[in-house]
């Protein structure tokens, strides 16, 4: 849920600075909107890897020996 919401946010915001930054004829917006676009592309593709590993290795250390 929060994962969902951190990544529409990122989006729309991204989306947002590309808008202004082209109507207003400014290279910075648009090129941090570009930045948040590719950085919630990368969250979307590479937490649920995260997340799995820190499962297995907190298993790894509850289990006793």
């Amino acid at each position: 849920m929060l994962k969902a919401v951190l990544l529409s946010i990122l989006i729309l915001l991204g989306i947002a600075l590309i808008f202004l930054g082209i109507r207003a004829d400014m290279l910075p917006p648009s090129i941090t909107g570009a930045g948040f676009v590719v950085i919630a592309i990368i969250f979307y593709t590479q937490l649920p890897n995260r997340e799995g590993l820190r499962r297995r290795n907190s298993d790894e250390h509850t289990t006793p020996r």
